[in-house]
């Protein structure tokens, strides 16, 4: 996706931080993305709330060491499990999911309309309705709570 939908802002922002590895070019960089994480129309608060973040350009080494790129899921929870991801997400694929693994009876998955990877922010209502489907879902599974005729 990023190949297919450059940004020079960000290519400039990369550019410093591999040269100079520092909590503000790091932050300038996340910025500098903000065009892949957030739909047109929330572009300029999404740089906001990534402005606001923090950031630890150790954890991030340390990420593309030892996580980014070998992490496989080694377990699945049999608790109440919500999964919730913006529909238009084109930072994280969310086709790793679509095995039958993970579609599983205690598993609520919903997927925001017109929302990316934060999808709070694009669509705040939708998000609320995914909490409250997950509350009933929560609600419908608890052997405590029997339905009452």
């Amino acid at each position: 996706m990023t190949k297919d939908h450059p940004l020079p802002e960000f290519e400039v922002a990369l550019a410093r931080y591999v040269s100079e590895q520092t909590r503000t070019n790091l932050a300038a960089l996340c910025v500098a993305s903000a065009p892949w994480n957030f739909n047109p129309c929330c572009i300029e608060a999404g740089r906001a709330l990534l402005a606001a973040m923090p950031y630890n350009a150790a954890a991030v080494e340390w990420s593309d060491k030892h996580f980014d790129h070998s992490y496989r899921a080694a377990w699945w929870p049999d608790v109440p499990v919500l999964r919730m991801a913006g529909a238009d997400d084109r930072i994280v694929a969310q086709d790793g999911w679509n095995s039958p693994e993970f579609h599983t009876p205690n598993a609520l998955h919903w997927f925001v309309p017109d929302a990316g990877h934060f999808p709070w922010i694009e669509n705040p209502e939708a998000v609320a309705e995914g909490f409250r489907r997950f509350t009933q879902f929560i609600e419908a599974s608890d052997p405590r709570n029997p339905p009452t005729s």
